[in-house]
């Protein structure tokens, strides 16, 4: 739970993503089987994708070390 909210308040400001190539609105993150996943909307289709999956626009450089740091945790706990 205390990754999601880090992540919440450190990759919550982006508003728009880019998912499998396409532009995404970023609505919010959730949890899933312990992993932190971004939760998406395109129109009225909506989709939850690893934080692998997503490119965030322009990264502030200690939002890229939040998000290395969990992709190391996440990858150490699987």
């Amino acid at each position: 739970m205390a990754w999601l909210t880090c992540i919440e308040v450190i990759l919550g400001k982006h508003k728009q993503v880019r998912l499998l190539g396409a532009e995404v609105n970023l609505i919010g993150f959730d949890l899933r089987n312990h992993d932190v996943i971004a939760v998406c909307q395109q129109g009225k289709r909506k989709a939850r994708a690893t934080l692998d999956s997503i490119e965030f626009p322009e990264l502030a450089p200690v939002e890229q070390l939040w998000l290395r740091a969990w992709k190391k945790f996440s990858a150490d706990t699987h």
